[in-house]
């Protein structure tokens, strides 16, 4: 498995900040990688994630506690030999300061053919998401 993992510090509670996280339907308005995500924040449920307009995933929700800790499962690449769960942790540090962090792992057949290729670039992505994520809850 091999794991990217990025965080940024939100200055707001961590209600907030997870009720922004969850509202899916907002992701497109503060997201600039994700065009839409349809889908509701609940255990066991599929959300369709669009990312630009030709690439979509249909994750299932496989872990959800309520203001921590979002987690999804997914599969990419041909034949749907690569997994990739996603994990979105919300911590309180104060009453008004939150970190927020993202955690992808990637396993399965194509890991160690593609990993290296798209790392930079995924981790890249995570990191302008994080900095829109944080100028929207901060703007709440």
């Amino acid at each position: 498995m091999d794991t990217i993992r990025t965080e940024t510090i939100i200055q707001a509670p961590a209600k907030a900040v997870w009720q922004a996280l969850i509202n899916f339907a907002e992701w497109s308005k503060w997201n600039p990688a994700i065009s839409q995500l349809i889908g509701e924040p609940k255990m066991g449920k599929k959300v369709a994630l669009y990312l630009g307009k030709k690439r979509t995933s249909h994750p299932k929700i496989i872990e959800l506690i309520e203001d921590k800790h979002l987690k999804w499962r997914g599969r990419g690449g041909p034949m749907g030999l690569l997994r990739i769960e996603h994990t979105f942790l919300i911590e309180p540090l104060d009453e008004s300061s939150t970190r927020f962090t993202q955690i992808e792992t990637f396993s399965g057949w194509l890991t160690p053919i593609i990993f290296d290729q798209i790392e930079d670039r995924v981790k890249n992505g995570f990191e302008i998401m994080d900095g829109a994520f944080k100028r929207r809850c901060e703007g709440l």
